[in-house]
């Protein structure tokens, strides 16, 4: 192997382990404008995110070959099923680019908020510009963006929905 493939190769490892792993990493901000914004559920229907106005959203953004993503899918469920959906919604948004193989990876497990697909990543990677998963978007009430978090996290903590509280 000459150097140059050497380095390239570095370089592919490299950008494959900050795409998708345990540690904390700096994120763009998703922009603060999130009106307009239209989700893809797995079924092909659309649903725009200013449906949830009046709830506290966490946008959870993940992907079936990300060890960390797959990690803490049950504890973001646990949240789900802990919070007021009259209060909260708790979203999984998959930059998988293919909705048969999401579909395969959900059957059988018991995450219903992980219905959402965006498989050209016109939403999370240009719009955005996120380019590590999981990434997790709290959004406010009102539609603004109140926290980016990059990484696993224990989302089933008991203190999680009393940092929510804290948020808005």
């Amino acid at each position: 192997m000459t150097g140059f493939s050497r380095v390239l190769v570095m370089a592919v490892l490299a950008l494959g382990l900050m795409a998708c792993g345990d540690d904390k990493q700096e994120a763009a901000a998703p922009q603060k404008q999130l009106d307009g914004v239209v989700l893809e559920r797995l079924d092909g229907a659309r649903e725009p995110l200013k449906a949830y106005r009046g709830k506290m959203v966490l946008l959870n953004v993940w992907a079936t070959w990300c060890g960390p993503c797959r990690r803490e899918m049950a504890g973001l469920q646990k949240l789900a099923d802990r919070l007021d959906p009259a209060e909260y919604a708790v979203i999984g948004l998959s930059i998988d680019r293919n909705p048969a193989l999401v579909r395969e990876f959900l059957r059988g497990k018991n995450l219903p908020f992980a219905t959402h697909i965006d498989p050209t990543g016109e939403l999370t990677a240009e719009r955005w510009g996120i380019s590590a998963v999981p990434t997790t978007i709290v959004i406010g009430k009102n539609g603004e963006l109140l926290w980016v978090e990059v990484g696993e996290r224990a989302w089933d903590a008991d203190t999680i929905p009393q940092w929510l509280r804290g948020l808005s």
